[in-house]
């Protein structure tokens, strides 16, 4: 599995559900925790715990 930028997490995400499939992983530049992510990321996490309409807005 290859996995870059903040995609990364997705990807893992994905592997976690069927890691039998994965061989093997290369990550360029992802973020694999999530104070990778930085303080820009605070209003978004909002919203992934709570995903709400008027939080999306």
């Amino acid at each position: 599995m290859y996995v870059f930028g903040y995609g990364a997490p997705i990807g893992f995400r994905l592997e976690m559900r069927q890691p039998e499939r994965v061989l093997g992983i290369v990550s360029q530049n992802g973020n694999i925790y999530q104070e990778g992510l930085g303080p820009k990321w605070a209003e978004r996490a909002k919203y992934w715990a709570n995903p709400t309409p008027e939080l999306r807005a």
